[in-house]
Formats: structure tokens, C-alpha cells, sequence
């Protein structure tokens, strides 16, 4: 799900969002959702992918893969 289609279905619901917010959204559900700051960060191409292997990225990226794509299904049952 796009950034643009997770604006569109709050604004159908009656949120009132500026142009970052659904970027600040995404974020914070996916911390609450078992991803830490760092692997948003990735996700969000804040942080280049370079620095961010030698840095941060400890654990095996299929297991990453897998609770990002389980994250995004309880944000698509939750809009």
C-alpha cells in the first residue's frame, strides 16, 4: 500500500491529514507493530542501505521481510 492510497482511505474516513503525515503514520504503526527505529528508517529509504548493513542490520532480512509484510496487513485491516 502506497503513502498516497493510505491518505486517500483516512481522508475518506474523516481525518484531515497534511502531506508528510501518512509517512509519520506508516512509521509509527510499524514501531508499534515489532520493527524498530532503524529498519523504518530502511524502509522509508531514510538511511543508506550501505551504513545502514555495516551499522545496524544484525538480524536475517527474511525475518525482516516477514514481520514488515505481517505489519502491513493489520494496517490494512485497521484502515
Amino acid at each position: 500500500m502506497s503513502y498516497p492510497a493510505i491518505g486517500k482511505s483516512l481522508e475518506s474516513k474523516g481525518f484531515k491529514l497534511r502531506v508528510k503525515e501518512p509517512g509519520f503514520f506508516y512509521a509509527s504503526f510499524m514501531i508499534r507493530h515489532n520493527l524498530i527505529s532503524g529498519e523504518v528508517d530502511l524502509l522509508q529509504k531514510r538511511v543508506p542501505q550501505s551504513v545502514f548493513v555495516r551499522h545496524y542490520l544484525k538480524e536475517n532480512p527474511i525475518e525482516l521481510r516477514d514481520r514488515t509484510i505481517e505489519a502491513l496487513r493489520e494496517l490494512e485491516k485497521s484502515l
